[in-house]
């Protein structure tokens, strides 16, 4: 489950994801009184109805909830919430569900830095819907250069430029290198990526961090 608020007295409007599906939505009678209708729980349940938003019946979670806490919560709250933002409902998506697993998993408990595991989760979700980019050649097809500035056009991809990213720190994160410097890069490049998505409505999980 991705999201979820109320809806009349007792039922819960719910943002949804399946590999099958994608992202939909449903409405569970009486759900705001579940234990089983929170985000980062896997479900499964039967559906019905017809249209927008689906009726959601006799459902039960598939396993325990992922315990995240702290600045881990608020990661995984940014996940979910690029998942709703970013998927066009009703949009089959199967290569998406294991990174988006992946992703959840890493922040409940790896030694992964956690914003390592949403960088990597933001370029994998623009690369499996179509919109992925090299990080080893700019707009025109030629290996980037350690020593030149690179900017990202949403169209063409990395471009040289005068003063952007450097090469190095780009071909560092194509190696898996994430060093401070190659992490500081690759949040302002998926920034940029991400936003032509996102449109200018702010990113509510983002507020939590400030």
């Amino acid at each position: 489950m991705l999201h979820a608020r109320p809806y009349r007295n007792t039922s819960a409007l719910l943002e949804l994801f399946s590999a099958r599906r994608g992202r939909f939505g449903a409405i569970a009678r009486g759900g705001r009184k579940s234990k089983s209708l929170q985000p980062f729980q896997p479900l499964t349940g039967q559906f019905g109805g017809r249209g927008e938003l689906l009726a959601l019946h006799h459902y039960e979670p598939l396993a325990a909830p992922l315990a995240l806490q702290g600045r881990a919560l608020f990661c995984g709250l940014y996940v979910n919430e690029l998942m709703v933002r970013v998927l066009h409902r009703d949009v089959p998506v199967p290569d998406l569900s294991q990174p988006y697993d992946d992703a959840l998993t890493a922040l409940s408990g790896s030694d992964w830095p956690q914003d390592v595991v949403l960088r990597r989760f933001e370029y994998t979700m623009l690369t499996v819907l179509g919109y992925g980019f090299s990080l080893q050649q700019d707009n025109h097809g030629r290996p980037l250069q350690p020593q030149q500035h690179y900017c990202f056009d949403a169209e063409a991809g990395l471009q040289l430029c005068d003063q952007g990213l450097t090469g190095a720190d780009l071909l560092a994160m194509a190696a898996g290198d994430w060093h401070a410097s190659a992490r500081q890069a690759a949040k302002r490049l998926l920034r940029s990526a991400l936003a032509p998505h996102l449109g200018d409505r702010p990113l509510l999980s983002r507020e939590l961090f400030r």
